[in-house]
């Protein structure tokens, strides 16, 4: 699946989820690190979301908590390696 299709698969599972995506580029000495990275904000995320992601070559980066007045969140990032010989 490309990035889209992944995250329109989240929504659709999920119509109240907060998806953030974005590349993160890190340049050391020897070679250049380029990963895509999916941060979801939700209550909830079912199973389904989570198999999405790891068949699609994500894995979880880190989870957090947040709390915004009475409610409280999860944040979980997701990562997974961009070839750098393919356009992004």
């Amino acid at each position: 699946m490309d990035i889209k299709e992944i995250i329109f698969f989240l929504l659709k599972d999920h119509p109240h989820l907060w998806v953030r995506y974005y590349i993160k580029d890190e340049k050391l000495q020897t070679q250049n690190l380029v990963n895509e990275l999916i941060e979801i904000r939700a209550s909830f995320i079912s199973g389904n979301s989570i198999k999405c992601l790891y068949e699609n070559g994500f894995f979880i980066d880190r989870i957090t908590t947040t709390k915004i007045n009475a409610d409280i969140y999860t944040d979980i990032t997701f990562e997974r390696d961009i070839d750098n010989s393919k356009p992004y």
